[in-house]
């Protein structure tokens, strides 16, 4: 199961001319690729700001915000990782395809997410943060504590019988100060789309035996 660093949106494609967005940036390995950021840039507008570079790199864009040399291995990960989700997808065009398959993922992963939700909700020792899963673009993640169990401890123990969780405020303490998380920590699960039902089931049975023992 995945626990990226913070809580993010459901997968879908984003079509920059219809958003009318000036930059888009993103990160490769949020849909499988390398360690990448990547940046999209209406044309001209990159041209138009006045950036930090090295005396070596030419005024013109791209090349104005680079600093030689490209990771061409990982840039050729980045294409692989959109071809990977492309097979998943039945589109006539390349981009077709790669949207049914963003789309078919992102429905897998809610149900999934909402699994965890709704039988987490009904374990009287198990406390849940954040919105319910009646969005349908609500990101397949879960945070969740248990009275009087360190979430240290619940990730810990999770970690032992082979489930991998995060614990912590994520990069967020300043939200999770506000609502008065106990210890400050969350215990935090996100799927993705090779998670099976089965597993969340398996999960839910041992989140249910913690709870227990406390």
């Amino acid at each position: 199961m995945r626990g990226g660093a913070r809580e993010r949106l459901s997968y879908r494609t984003l079509d920059v001319e219809q958003i009318g967005c000036d930059f888009l940036a993103c990160s490769a390995y949020k849909f499988y690729g390398p360690h990448v950021g990547i940046l999209y840039s209406r044309p001209g507008a990159l041209d138009a700001l006045t950036t930090e570079k090295l005396v070596v790199q030419g005024d013109a864009a791209p090349y104005r915000i680079e600093t030689g040399t490209l990771n061409h291995p990982a840039i050729e990960g980045v294409g692989a990782a959109v071809d990977y989700l492309a097979r998943f997808g039945r589109g006539a065009t390349r981009k077709q395809t790669v949207h049914d398959a963003v789309a078919a993922i992102a429905v897998y992963e809610h149900e999934l997410g909402q699994q965890l939700w709704s039988s987490l909700e009904g374990l009287p020792a198990v406390h849940l943060w954040g919105v319910n899963f009646s969005r349908p673009m609500r990101a397949p993640t879960v945070s969740f504590t248990i009275d009087d169990v360190e979430a240290g401890h619940v990730a810990k123990s999770l970690g032992k019988i082979g489930i991998c969780v995060w614990d912590g405020n994520f990069y967020a303490p300043r939200p999770v100060g506000v609502l008065n998380v106990p210890g400050g920590s969350l215990v935090r699960v996100g799927f993705s789309m090779y998670n099976t039902k089965d597993e969340a089931e398996r999960l839910i049975e041992c989140v249910a035996a913690l709870a227990r023992k406390k």
